[in-house]
């Protein structure tokens, strides 16, 4: 005797893929998108001071500032000077934790964590 294809593979596949994924989203295992975090340079400081991050996410130095202003890792990465009104961008690939300084303005100083 032969039972009769109520629906076939072609059709049923896909919706049994896209229920998967949703599944996998709504339990937290799907990964977040970048996102973009700010940090603004004025009154020579950083604001936040302290900011914590994803992996991959874009982090930008705003300089609201009267004066040019960097974001440096010594021995580390370094965005190079950030004239008044310009911004700076990076994008970390690894964790770990930061602590990082304007180079013309040594008493400024904050920390980047990426988690």
């Amino acid at each position: 005797m032969r039972v009769p294809r109520l629906f076939a593979l072609e059709t049923v596949a896909p919706i049994i893929a896209v229920g998967a994924i949703d599944l996998a989203a709504a339990a937290g295992w799907s990964s977040p998108r970048p996102a973009r975090q700010v940090i603004e340079l004025t009154g020579i400081a950083f604001q936040p001071p302290s900011l914590t991050v994803s992996v991959g996410d874009t982090v930008v130095w705003l300089n609201r500032d009267l004066v040019p202003h960097t974001a440096t890792v010594k021995g580390g990465w370094d965005t190079g000077s950030i004239a008044v009104g310009d911004s700076a961008r990076f994008v970390p690939k690894k964790a770990g934790q930061w602590q990082y300084a304007c180079t013309y303005h040594p008493t400024m100083k904050a920390l980047l964590v990426v988690q």
